[in-house]
Parts: C-alpha cells; sequence; structure tokens
C-alpha cells in the first residue's frame, strides 16, 4: 500500500485559472425510442459510500477501439434493458439501434444501473446491476457499423448481490478476461457509522477454453479474489498486465478470499 502526499513545490501561487473559450458548442439531437436506463439511489442509500460509489455514472459508453477514420460510436442501455448503439457520422447522429437484449432481469429495490465495458475489439463486458456480469462477443463490431449487428452471450458469471463493473481488460498473453466489480452491504457487525457498510471488489475473471475436436472457443468464469473495505475507492482499476489491482481509498482494503 502506498501513500501519495501532495508536492507543494509543484504549485504555481501566480496561477489565476484557465480561460474557456465562449464559441458555442456543436450540439446535436435525436428522439429515443426508450429512455436511458436511470436507476436512482434509493433514500435509505444516502450515504457518504453509496453516492461516492454509485451516485455518478456515465450512461453513455465510447467504443475505444473504433479506428480514428471511422465514425464515432457510442453505446447505452435503454429502461426495457436493452443495448443500444448510436452512430455520430459528420457530427451528426445518423443511427440508433439494438444490439443485444438483457435476458431476465431480475429486478429487486437493490437493484444499480448496467454498466459496459469494452476490453477488446470482439467481447464487451456487461453487468446489468441486478446481480449478473456477462461476457458478449461482439463480432465485427469495428469493422462495419453499417450493418446490423447482434451480440451473443459467451458466458455470465452470477454475484451474490447486485454489483457495478468497474474496469475490465482483457490480457494478451492468455486472452483471459479480467473485471473488477464493487458492491456494498451493511456491515451488521458495525460498531460506528464509520463501519456501517462494507465495501466489496471482486476480481472475476473469464478464460478461454478450445474445444480439441471442434476448435471452438468457450470461456468459463471464476472469482479470483475479493477485497473489503469501510470506503468506497476513489480510484479502482486492473493494471495493464492484469496481475494487480490498482486502489485510491481514505480507508484500507484487505484480502477476503484467496
Amino acid at each position: 500500500m502506498e501513500s501519495l502526499r501532495p508536492n507543494c513545490g509543484l504549485l504555481d501561487p501566480k496561477f489565476e485559472g484557465y480561460k474557456l473559450s465562449l464559441d458555442p458548442l456543436l450540439l446535436s439531437s435525436t428522439n429515443l425510442g426508450s429512455a436511458v436506463n436511470d436507476i436512482p439511489l434509493k433514500e435509505e442509500l444516502f450515504s457518504v459510500q453509496h453516492m461516492r460509489a454509485f451516485g455518478n455514472l456515465n450512461h453513455l459508453v465510447l467504443d475505444s477501439w473504433m479506428d480514428g477514420g471511422k465514425p464515432e460510436v457510442v453505446y447505452f442501455v435503454n429502461e426495457n434493458y436493452e443495448v443500444q448503439r448510436a452512430v455520430v457520422k459528420d457530427k451528426d447522429i445518423s443511427s440508433v439501434d439494438t444490439v443485444f437484449k438483457i435476458p431476465s432481469v431480475d429486478k429487486t429495490k437493490d437493484n444499480l444501473n448496467a454498466a459496459l465495458l469494452f476490453p477488446s475489439q470482439s467481447l464487451a463486458c456487461l453487468s446489468d446491476g441486478c446481480g449478473k456480469l456477462f461476457l458478449l462477443q461482439t463480432e465485427s463490431r469495428t469493422k462495419d457499423i453499417s450493418q446490423s449487428t447482434e451480440w451473443k452471450v459467451a458466458t455470465v458469471y452470477q454475484f451474490n448481490h447486485p454489483s457495478l463493473l468497474l474496469h475490465a481488460l482483457q490480457s494478451q498473453q492468455t486472452g483471459s478476461v479480467s473485471c473488477l466489480s464493487l458492491s456494498i452491504t451493511e456491515n451488521e457487525a458495525a460498531t460506528s457509522v464509520k463501519d456501517a457498510h462494507v465495501v466489496h471488489l471482486e476480481l472475476i475473471t473469464f478464460s478461454p477454453v478450445t474445444c480439441l475436436s471442434s476448435g471452438a472457443v468457450s470461456y468459463s468464469s471464476e472469482m479470483l479474489q475479493q477485497f473489503i473495505g469501510y470506503s468506497a475507492p476513489v480510484y479502482a482499476a486492473i493494471e495493464p498486465g492484469c496481475t494487480a489491482v490498482l486502489v485510491a481509498s481514505e480507508r484500507p482494503f484487505s484480502l477476503a478470499k484467496r
């Protein structure tokens, strides 16, 4: 564990701030058939830790694997639990279509917002906010966006409680996909407000398995590690080599399961 300390020598006492341009920003809009899936926090979950963990989620997901010369593509999950793709071409939204429908959503009072991440050009990781983490095969989503596409489920991991997907990364050496998720539960053994909730960080891995007879590739899922703490992290991610988890938090995390 490392402690980060501010270096006052790097501060410029004469700095007066940034000057923003007054030029109007380009705005493009389109009507959606169904609203974006936005699940607000329940009143009983308005703790500091819940707000820090779940209170500021960007529902639009940019596909960073798209080539720079192609139109931009953004994704979001609508209120029908459909993953929708919006194509921005020539500074206008040219189309919005559905690429995946989340099956059998188990809605409860503890549900969170869905989260979508792209660990590679052909895979996507999707947490439905209800306790399931999907590894999706997205075929050629970055090659020909003019064609409609339908993503397929490679495998599903079941959480014990609703979780938010924070980060997903594919190992270049093994092809395995590592996912980091966050959830918060009540601490029944709490003795003060500071430890009223337990914050869980879970490291999930999807490992490719090749069938010897057909050569087809499937995926197995496993929880590698679980970390617990008493404050929601300011930052948490998997390091690029997929060998460690980086966490910035007010209070330390400890290993709960090997």
